[in-house]
């Protein structure tokens, strides 16, 4: 008979362990097998075996460690069929470690990758809240744009008024030097006064009632229809009437009106033929 854990081919001591799988024989006391009931036997598996079925398959009880009980007489027992020398047979652990840490690893691997997923899932409304927010500065970034933009706008605005502004003040500066008698002296010769211009000197018509021009305060006659009044009367010019600066011709008309100064052709006063004023009226 053959034996897989050494070279002999006799059972002189111990019992017999046959592997379910492939069938090949080992010494109890090779092993070291502290356990030699039945139900071990039906169901146990060589090392080799062992090593080819999957981690969580192996549930089996192979002894590992030494019994310490060695008889002198089986002292060739643990040599090697073929082999030349002595050698005891250790289990080789370094498969079981190598998986165990293939295992941690795979395990290390699974607990990172959930946590990346994790924190990929509580990126996302961070981001949405990011978009949210360049959407918003943009937009303001445009509002500053615009308000700048009209910002200079009203800037060259301002700017042109006040250019303007100097430039009125300036000429109003030089018509407050002029003095008021160059001003009047100037369109003497003329026939004009500071308020209007004639053409030629208001002179009584026959056959008319206007009132004679008069410069200063008195009394004046009043022709009607033959007949001469005399009448109480103020300042007919009006460049000469310092009581009326304060009046428009339209009180002064209304004036010379009910005070019965009035002539032919709805013309108070006095008779102008032509009048050119600084207000544009007759």
């Amino acid at each position: 008979m053959k034996f897989a854990c050494c070279k002999l081919t006799t059972s002189s001591s111990g019992e017999i362990i046959t592997c379910t799988k492939c069938r090949q024989n080992y010494h109890d006391q090779c092993l070291f097998a502290t356990d030699n009931k039945k139900e071990l036997k039906k169901h146990w598996k060589c090392p080799e075996c062992s090593l080819l079925l999957p981690r969580q398959t192996n549930n089996d009880n192979i002894p590992i460690r030494s019994s310490g009980v060695i008889n002198k007489s089986n002292e060739n027992i643990n040599l090697k069929t073929g082999g030349s020398s002595f050698s005891r047979i250790h289990v080789d652990t370094s498969c079981e470690e190598a998986e165990n840490e293939n295992n941690l690893f795979f395990c290390h691997i699974g607990i990172i990758k959930l946590e990346e997923n994790e924190f990929k899932s509580a990126l996302v409304p961070l981001k949405d809240e990011l978009i949210s927010i360049r959407q918003d500065f943009n937009c303001i970034k445009e509002s500053l744009d615009f308000f700048n933009s009209k910002f200079d706008s009203l800037i060259l605005r301002i700017e042109k008024c006040e250019k303007e502004l100097n430039q009125h003040s300036e000429k109003l500066s030089e018509f407050e030097e002029v003095p008021a008698s160059e001003f009047g002296n100037q369109h003497d010769h003329q026939g004009e006064s500071g308020f209007g211009q004639q053409a030629a000197t208001a002179q009584p018509g026959q056959g008319t009632a206007l009132v004679k021009y008069q410069p200063v305060a008195g009394t004046d006659v009043l022709v009607k229809s033959g007949n001469s009044q005399s009448i109480s009367i103020r300042h007919h010019c009006i460049s000469c009437m310092k009581e009326y600066e304060g009046k428009s011709l339209e009180e002064l008309r209304l004036e010379d009106y009910t005070a019965g100064r009035k002539g032919s052709n709805g013309v108070f006063g006095f008779q102008q033929t032509e009048n050119k004023s600084l207000f544009n009226a007759p």
